[in-house]
């Protein structure tokens, strides 16, 4: 079959108004479509589509910055929480730490251990009146359902007569149980309770704090069951005292040979004297007495009137749990004895004695203290040291120190063996901190390097080349190490010698790494001042004069830098400004303290606290300064912050918002280009549509004038 344009065209894509038509213009019409359409869109979705790339490139750019800047932040923490300073002990029995390098030094000392620090625990039984198994929540703590318990501890006293210097727990029908009283004291604080199950009972276990000051003295309303603590006695038994309310009328106990002196009963003499009865009263501590009477014979030894005695007081005993005695006899002659073959009416004058002393046991007490209270005791370098903890902070400034143990003592108590407890700034450990720092600032400045670098001579740029906010990044980085450190000064007198990272031997590359380029210059200065990388790594309030101590508000500090106090001592407390303001007073415990008078946080000087250590000082240059450490740590935090964060900070994650915001906008545009492409489309279809509708007619009015003439040129032939 011959080829026909009809068939040709149908071969390729054909336009229905174009290839179809044979009539038609001929044009490939949806290619010139395309084209028109091409030439009017292209140009901008290629440059979206490539500012959308750019800008996902940067997003993930950012993720890996934020996992950069995390990698220092941490890094930073575990490096401030290190220390160029290497405390040491000889024993597991002492644990010693760096707690604060700004306050430690170097020291040793030789230290034993002769008793750890304890807290008081009583033992609460409520007259026993819970058995083994019942339930702690059965009400028996008050025979009525109310009281109060007031419990207070020397340790508790500040001093101020105007605060409370013991706690009270008042009981009613919502705690009126073992459980509930339990609860209301650990409620309390400076306290502990717990329940336990004896076996024999249910007891509630009383704790204080460690030492003795802690210990705890326990009162109760008389509506509530006896609730008695006494921590004075000792081995079981109370101090007991006796008075002679009931003496022979006749002849007297002094006619028997007979005195009572405190908790003594003595008999003396090598005959009873007149026949009578003898009758006195022994009263203990606790209110319980006594009576007791003797019937003497004429003819008695003063054996067998010690004999007499005892048994009366034996007797008593029976009926009375209260009291115990103890029966004694001087020159080994026994109370009841026979004078050991001597014949006893010729004794010279023989001493027996019997002492009287309250029992514990069968006393209603409710409370037994089952463990003292006791201090820590230790030596340092032979000089005794006491403290109310085991964990000592107070001891060496700067560091801590932990007890698990006591030295071996002897029979005497004397130590039989010492052990060495030191801190000391080593110059090597120093230097790797310091190393280590300006490693972690290196690694972040590199890469910021990388990723901002701009594609020069042909070179392919950083995924945040020319993003001004990763180059603001990394100025700001820089810039912490080539400016001065907040709030330090070289100079006591305070005129201002600021101190560069330069003065340490640090030198900044061509890159913008930091490097230690003279070791020798580092050396020198840590050996000659050790705490001369405190700027770097230790943020602290100082002062110029030992008289005077600064601290102002952890949570909110006041601006790094220094501020001129002034004192004057009189018999008040005395008066003091800073920066020429005045300051207000606080005086506790004699000790004057001055308080800022900035009410507003956004006041440099706010929180600022000046107490008073020597009252012959009168002016001081105080100072706040900030770490280099700190300083940048600081920034990383506000990098690493939340986006739209109140405090208009930069932050990645408003980077990011920011970047993603304009993926939304890219894709927006994109889809307005999609809407236009279908519109110009639509639009250059039925423009063409119509001019090749035309064509045709055009072509058909030609074809009919060409058959017209052809016909007319045949006729004429």
């Amino acid at each position: 079959m011959a080829e026909t344009e009809l068939s040709k065209t149908s071969t390729a894509r054909p336009d229905v108004l174009s290839s179809v038509n044979r009539n038609g213009s001929g044009m490939d019409l949806a290619g010139v479509v395309t084209a028109l359409v091409d030439a009017e869109t292209v140009p901008q979705r290629v440059l979206t589509e490539r500012s959308k790339e750019a800008t996902e490139t940067s997003i993930s750019a950012y993720g890996t910055l934020k996992g950069k800047v995390s990698d220092l932040n941490t890094n930073l923490t575990s490096l401030e929480a290190s220390s160029g300073r290497l405390p040491f002990s000889d024993s597991s029995k002492v644990f010693i730490s760096v707690i604060d390098e700004t306050k430690a030094s170097d020291f040793i000392a030789d230290v034993t251990v002769s008793q750890l620090a304890a807290g008081q625990v009583q033992s609460f039984d409520l007259n026993t009146a819970l058995s083994s198994g019942a339930t702690a929540s059965t009400p028996l703590i008050a025979s009525n359902a109310t009281g109060t318990l007031t419990i207070t501890a020397s340790a508790w006293d500040d001093g101020d007569s105007s605060t409370t210097d013991s706690k009270t727990v008042t009981i009613n029908s919502t705690n009126n149980t073992v459980e509930g009283l339990k609860n209301a004291l650990n409620e309390l604080g400076g306290i502990g309770a717990e329940i336990i199950d004896t076996g024999s009972g249910v007891k509630l276990l009383i704790k204080s704090e460690t030492g003795t000051q802690n210990a705890l003295t326990i009162t109760t309303s008389n509506n509530l069951r006896t609730f008695r603590s006494d921590a004075t006695r000792s081995d079981g038994t109370f101090t007991t005292s006796f008075n002679e309310s009931a003496v022979a009328t006749e002849t007297g106990m002094t006619n028997f040979g007979v005195d009572i002196s405190g908790d003594v009963l003595t008999i003396t003499g090598d005959t009873a004297g007149d026949a009578g009865d003898l009758t006195f009263t022994l009263t203990g501590t606790a209110g319980t007495a006594l009576a007791i009477t003797v019937t003497v014979d004429a003819d008695d030894t003063r054996i067998d009137l010690a004999g007499k005695i005892k048994t009366a007081i034996d007797s008593a005993l029976v009926a009375s749990d209260n009291l115990t005695a103890t029966t004694t006899a001087a020159a080994g002659q026994l109370a009841t004895g026979d004078g050991s073959g001597d014949d006893a009416n010729n004794l010279a004058a023989v001493a027996s004695t019997v002492t009287f002393s309250d029992k514990t046991e069968g006393n209603n007490t409710a409370v037994i203290e089952t463990r003292k209270a006791a201090d820590a005791t230790l030596t340092i370098d032979g000089v005794t040291v006491t403290r109310s903890s085991n964990v000592i902070e107070d001891l060496y400034p700067g560091h801590q120190i932990v007890l698990t143990g006591t030295t071996a003592h002897n029979s005497d108590g004397e130590p039989t063996e010492s052990f060495s407890v030191g801190s000391a700034n080593t110059n090597s450990a120093a230097k790797t901190r310091f190393q280590d720092f300006l490693t972690h600032i290196n690694d972040l400045k590199k890469h910021l390097n990388e990723v901002t670098e701009k594609g020069i001579l042909g070179g392919e740029g950083g995924a945040l080349a020319g993003d001004t906010a990763a180059q603001t990044i990394l100025r700001r980085l820089s810039s912490f190490t080539t400016q001065p450190i907040a709030g330090y000064d070289t100079d006591t007198d305070n005129n201002d010698k600021p101190i560069y990272l330069a003065e340490m031997g640090i030198r900044t590359m061509i890159d913008g790494s930091l490097e230690l380029y003279d070791e020798d210059r580092f050396d020198a200065a840590l050996a000659e001042n050790p705490n001369v990388l405190d700027p770097i790594f230790n943020t602290k309030f100082s002062s110029s004069s030992s008289a005077f101590s600064m601290s102002g508000f952890d949570w909110d500090p006041p601006d790094a830098g220094s501020y001129n106090f002034a004192y004057t001592d009189n018999s008040s407390g005395g008066t003091a400004t800073l920066n020429g303001v005045a300051m207000s007073l606080s005086i506790k415990n004699t000790i004057s303290t001055f308080q800022s008078a900035a009410t507003d946080s956004s006041d440099p000087t706010y929180g600022i606290q000046i107490t008073v250590l020597d009252r012959s000082g009168t002016t001081a240059n105080v100072r706040y300064g900030v770490s280099l450490l700190d300083s940048i740590k600081a920034y990383a935090d506000d990098l690493l912050g939340v986006a739209n964060a109140v405090d208009n900070k930069l932050t990645l994650a408003d980077r990011e918002v920011e970047l993603r915001a304009d993926i939304t906008e890219a894709d927006a545009t994109l889809a307005e280009i999609e809407a236009k492409v279908t519109e110009l489309t639509d639009r250059y279809n039925t423009q063409f549509a119509a001019m090749e509708a035309a064509v045709t007619g055009f072509n058909a009015t030609g074809e009919y004038m060409e058959t017209l003439f052809d016909s007319w040129n045949n006729q004429n032939n």
